[in-house]
């Protein structure tokens, strides 16, 4: 079967579910092969442990810079893996995403910018001068977006229709985490536009890089270098630590029991109760758990990213079925969760149709 037959059969396979249907948004922030190659060369040449810095060089970036990445947003049934990618849409440097449904628009990290999103294509692209290096995207309890701004080791709230704007921050240089794992305090000057500028993880104290508003005074972030899960308290912002030990996290997330977090170097995922307790953990042969995220049916879907993998497993961590894709061809970021109804206009699938008729 052609390409072209191949990707028509998909569509229409997804314009037969129902409106409701579950299906899953991937960000990819690599999809060159090529960037790809000469990252993990320099991936490489670091110690496991991370020992000597986290995180590639400025000599580093200055070798494959992101805007070498490619980048890209696709969309798969994670209940029928063996699918593939039923459609994909070009996002450079793509890594948190948020569905607003009153809007109708996916948002999609992009580095420096916030893309947004809507019937197939980049349509607008959203600005502060205090984006950079940008990682989670999700809403708040009082309906802003929640920004993790890696780059300046900060919480960023803003309104979507006035970006420029902060409506409330929290920076780790401010509170308590002013120092670099090589031990150089760093300031973050405000009347910087650091849009402009290039931060490497090494000169970031914390790389803070998800974060969650799970009760109305409280958020949980993830912090990469100290290896934490931390609440802050949004009127103080005080900190304080629920989970020490974790190696390099990423992605803390609500399930229906509790939380979830990827514990990313150690390889596994954590599935904590409501008090932050672990009460069990998928560790399978995973190698660097970039994003995990419960399904509506009770399974998980686990970002197994160096080695190529999609997996879904059930509430116990077996295996059910793998997306298997090609060898350094790309590199998983985050998951979304999104309906048919959804996906159908973020992917611009009735243009598909249009375009491409039987």
């Amino acid at each position: 079967m052609s390409i072209y037959k191949k990707n028509l059969s998909k569509i229409d396979y997804l314009m037969k579910l129902p409106s409701n249907h579950e299906l899953l948004v991937i960000s990819f922030f690599v999809t060159n092969p090529e960037a790809l190659v000469k990252l993990k060369a320099q991936w490489d040449r670091r110690d496991a442990e991370h020992k000597r810095y986290l995180g590639r060089s400025k000599e580093e970036y200055r070798a494959v810079s992101s805007k070498t990445f490619g980048g890209s947003i696709s969309l798969i049934d994670p209940n029928r893996l063996s699918l593939g990618f039923i459609s994909e849409i070009k996002c450079p440097v793509a890594t948190g995403t948020y569905y607003h449904r009153t809007k109708n628009l996916l948002y999609v990290g992009s580095n420096k910018w916030v893309r947004k999103i809507k019937h197939g294509k980049i349509i607008d692209s959203l600005g502060n001068n205090l984006f950079n290096d940008i990682h989670s995207l999700s809403e708040n309890l009082r309906g802003n977006l929640l920004i993790t701004s890696s780059g300046v080791d900060a919480i960023l709230e803003i309104n979507l229709d006035d970006p420029r704007k902060i409506v409330w921050d929290w920076f780790a240089t401010e509170n308590g985490y002013n120092k670099t794992p090589t031990g150089k305090v760093r300031v973050i000057d405000r009347e910087l536009n650091y849009q402009k500028l290039t931060t490497t993880t090494p000169e970031h104290t914390t790389h803070i890089n998800s974060c969650l508003n799970y009760k109305q005074n409280k958020i949980l972030a993830t912090l990469f270098h100290q290896g934490e899960l931390v609440e802050i308290d949004i009127e103080t912002k005080r900190s304080k630590i629920l989970l020490r030990g974790l190696k390099c996290p990423h992605f803390i997330r609500g399930r229906r029991e509790g939380y979830l977090i990827s514990d990313t170097r150690n390889n596994r995922v954590l599935l904590l109760d409501k008090n932050f307790k672990i009460r069990r953990i998928f560790k399978n042969g995973y190698d660097w758990v970039q994003d995990t995220i419960e399904l509506s049916n009770g399974n998980f879907v686990i970002g197994d990213s160096n080695n190529d993998r999609i997996v879904r497993v059930d509430e116990s961590g077996k295996e059910l079925e793998i997306l298997q894709m090609e060898k350094s061809s790309r590199k998983i970021f985050s998951f979304l969760t999104i309906t048919k109804n959804e996906a159908v206009d973020i992917f611009g699938i009735k243009n598909q149709i249009k375009y491409h008729p039987k």
